[in-house]
């Protein structure tokens, strides 16, 4: 990926003028012969268009501008690289380098942060948040930002959801979703999650980061993944009817777990999968992504463990006051 040519696409669009820009992952494709309104529409494609409708429903004017710009090293190097690309462009750039910032999976993987206030992803998350809440009067001295959960995904099954769900087709005028040809259940999916963690590699190669991150779960062992599978089913049936309880279980699930492919197993109620359904339902899933970002994300408060809402809500104060 050429860095500074995706920089200079950005710093020409007339959209981004006098707006927030948020750089986040995901994949830029070829939109034939470039133009700077044309990359302007970067902010209409997966992923970046579910962050763009979790924006606080009351956010009609001057709506940040969200750019897909590659995986999460390329959006790294975005990030670091666009204020000089700006500064080397002045009299093309629509560019206000204060007003960029970064939205970016966690994931399991480090990566060290040059140029930056902390010296890496690792560090910079530690002070961003305390047991599994944003620590607000901190969201001042960062600009990369981090989902709580492992992926952005995990915010497509979040505890909160299922109610969502169960009421889909009043909420919008799409069908009831289905997981595997069942009606879905996210405590189902969660119990599948946690029961397939042996079969998890990566969580394995890098799980004394992982577990760094749900220490504060004291209920939880955490010496090694199948520890954690037991001691985290063992909990899970002693609290299942305390939703408090019950979530935080739930929330130190999805900071470790990788959620896509259980989400991938989601289908329209009315229709029956027999295989494929990954591909066949991907633009299905990919609406019901946007009308949870709408009806659910948007109209949070933005208290520190609605992470999301608490990182939007913020930028909606520095550009409102």
């Amino acid at each position: 990926m050429d860095i500074e040519k995706h920089c200079l696409n950005i710093i020409q669009s007339p959209r981004i003028a006098n707006r927030i820009i948020i750089l986040c992952e995901g994949e830029i494709p070829a939109l034939g012969r470039f133009s700077p309104s044309s990359y302007g529409k970067n902010s209409e494609l997966p992923d970046a268009n579910f962050y763009k409708a979790c924006l606080p429903y009351r956010w009609k004017n001057k709506t940040p501008m969200f750019f897909n710009s590659g995986g999460r090293s390329d959006v790294i190097k975005t990030y670091q690289t666009i204020a000089k690309v700006h500064s080397q462009n002045l009299s093309i750039s629509r560019l206000n380098p204060d007003k960029v910032f970064a939205l970016l999976d966690i994931d399991l993987q480090s990566q060290p942060l040059e140029n930056y206030a902390f010296a890496s992803i690792d560090e910079a998350f530690r002070d961003l948040f305390t047991h599994q809440e944003v620590n607000v009067d901190r969201l001042p001295q960062h600009k990369i930002w981090f989902t709580g959960f492992i992926h952005k995904e995990a915010y497509f099954l979040a505890p909160e959801l299922q109610e969502f769900f169960d009421h889909l087709a009043d909420l919008t005028h799409h069908p009831k979703c289905a997981y595997q040809n069942k009606a879905l259940s996210l405590n189902q999916i969660y119990q599948e999650m946690i029961k397939d963690i042996q079969h998890d590699q990566d969580l394995k190669t890098h799980w004394n980061r992982a577990a760094a991150r749900i220490s504060h779960c004291n209920t939880l062992n955490l010496a090694t993944p199948q520890n954690l599978q037991q001691s985290w089913q063992t909990e899970w049936s002693k609290v299942i009817s305390d939703i408090a309880q019950a979530s935080q279980l739930i929330y130190a699930l999805l900071a470790v777990r990788k959620v896509k492919p259980y989400w991938e197993r989601i289908h329209p109620a009315n229709e029956s999968v027999t295989n494929n359904y990954e591909e066949e339902w991907r633009s299905f899933r990919d609406d019901i992504s946007l009308e949870i970002g709408r009806k659910v994300y948007a109209h949070q408060e933005g208290k520190p463990h609605q992470h999301l809402a608490c990182f939007l809500n913020h930028l909606y104060q520095l550009e409102f006051g």
